[in-house]
């Protein structure tokens, strides 16, 4: 009896390592083949074969063209460049605006004012103006008593310019990280849907000119030979 079992199982496991060698599913456990040589077996492909076929389109044009990996590797060194740019263009933006709306609010408080708190300044031409540019009658502009340190209406001028100009690259710098760099990366990102050569040439001019503009210097608007306060104001001539 003990002859007969051994001779049933040594059959039952020659036809189950038959089975597994002909790919044929028999609802038994597989036990003799490896899960990469039986899927060998069942579609007639070596491990290199399935594996050459799983590889995207990027990874076997960087791993079978060396002009174009070069190109793509650079392209996208360029592009961690820009990034890393827009993030110190943006920081220091920020901080150049809080000082900028510090000095406006500084700009305000030393402002003259007229009976009513209107704040007021003398410009250039020696005429009195409020902060909407509105020039003040000359019975409300006799109604001041001047000191000489107040703020010149070219100061307020140009710290308020200076804010906008300030704000408008904050969101150029926002938008590009967006238009320019977010779709370069989608692009580099994309395995399947590969870039062509010119596409790479292009994302490298885009990315280029965004590092340009990201690390421009900041400039002050306020021109240097602007009256600053009201004692390097002129006065027009009485007659």
């Amino acid at each position: 009896m003990q002859a007969v079992f051994f001779e049933a199982v040594r059959r039952q496991d020659f036809d189950d390592l038959q089975n597994e060698l002909a790919g044929r599913e028999t609802g038994r456990l597989e036990r003799f083949l490896s899960p990469d040589e039986r899927e060998r077996i069942r579609d007639g492909k070596s491990k290199g074969e399935r594996q050459a076929e799983a590889m995207t389109r990027l990874q076997w044009m960087l791993a079978n063209n060396a002009e174009y990996a070069a190109l793509y590797d650079d392209t996208f060194d360029k592009l961690r460049e820009a990034e890393q740019a827009a993030e110190r263009a943006l920081e220091k933006a920020r901080l150049a605006l809080a000082k900028a709306e510090r000095d406006l609010q500084a700009t305000l408080d030393s402002a003259a004012r007229l009976p009513d708190g209107t704040r007021v300044f003398r410009d250039e031409q020696g005429r009195v103006r409020t902060v909407h540019g509105a020039t003040v009658s000359d019975l409300d502009a006799a109604s001041i008593e001047w000191s000489g340190d107040e703020p010149a209406y070219e100061q307020f001028l140009g710290n308020r310019s200076t804010i906008e100009s300030l704000g408008g690259r904050i969101d150029k710098i926002e938008r590009m990280q967006v238009e320019v760099l977010g779709h370069a990366r989608n692009v580099l990102d994309d395995e399947d849907n590969l870039a062509s050569t010119e596409e790479l040439e292009n994302l490298r001019q885009q990315i280029d000119e965004s590092t340009e503009y990201f690390n421009q210097d900041l400039v002050t608007t306020t021109p240097s030979d602007a009256p600053q306060r009201t004692a390097d104001v002129q006065l027009p001539m009485l007659n």
